[in-house]
């Protein structure tokens, strides 16, 4: 469990901001709100990109600034709005890092993102080249292959900004569908402007005027969310 109970005064044009919010395990959180309300910030606030002003952040009730910073984002697989691609093979748009060397992890990262049968169907399999920002594939196959990307060193949290919002409607839908499926091993953070995408969320919080509104869903009780 992920506890949020924080202040934030001015920071990055929010003033007087306060957030609580919780993230339960394998369960999918949708963060929105009209463009300008936070939503980002938030997001940087849990990854620690900065700290807030005041409050504090727990980690099943560890605050979070006692966990190591580097092992805290090497937890975490991030996927921006604009999830850029190279002009390079499927493979190597994977391999960013250097922790994975082998086929099989590259294709159990796919079949997480289902995408393992499109790209096995490619002439050239994992050594099939994308295009410039990955223009020679689809939308749809776009963000899956970010999705695999994100995935692929297995982190314990995925968060997603602006996923679905150049996606046509039948291609967002079963993106959602991905991620309810990737529920069920990691914790899913998504933020979006899209109703379909807080009505398929387990918990939705609303950013609006600085303060995070639990639209749908529950919030834990103190004492299983473990906030002071």
């Amino acid at each position: 469990m992920i506890a949020i109970v924080s202040s934030i005064c001015n920071c990055r044009g929010i003033r007087d901001g306060i957030f609580f919010a919780c993230f339960s395990a394998r369960q999918i959180t949708a963060i929105v709100g009209p463009s300008g309300a936070g939503k980002s910030t938030f997001i940087d606030i849990l990854m620690r990109l900065h700290d807030p002003d005041g409050g504090e952040i727990t980690v099943d009730g560890r605050p979070l600034q006692e966990i190591d910073l580097r092992a805290w984002r090497r937890s975490i697989g991030y996927i921006p709005q604009d999830s850029v691609l190279f002009h390079d093979t499927v493979r190597r748009n994977l391999l960013l890092s250097d922790e994975v060397d082998d086929d099989e992890t590259i294709w159990h990262a796919l079949r997480l993102a289902e995408l393992e049968g499109v790209v096995r169907n490619f002439r050239d399999g994992l050594d099939t080249v994308v295009g410039e920002r990955g223009m020679s594939i689809s939308g749809g196959e776009r963000q899956r292959l970010a999705i695999a990307r994100a995935v692929i060193r297995r982190p314990a949290i995925l968060i997603l900004d602006e996923p679905t919002a150049s996606l046509d409607r039948d291609t967002e839908m079963a993106f959602l569908n991905t991620l309810r499926t990737l529920a069920q091993d990691v914790t899913v953070v998504i933020v979006s402007h899209r109703a379909e995408v807080a009505a398929m969320a387990d918990r939705t919080y609303a950013i609006e005027n600085g303060r995070a509104e639990l639209r749908n869903g529950c919030d834990a009780p103190p004492n299983e969310a473990e906030v002071s």
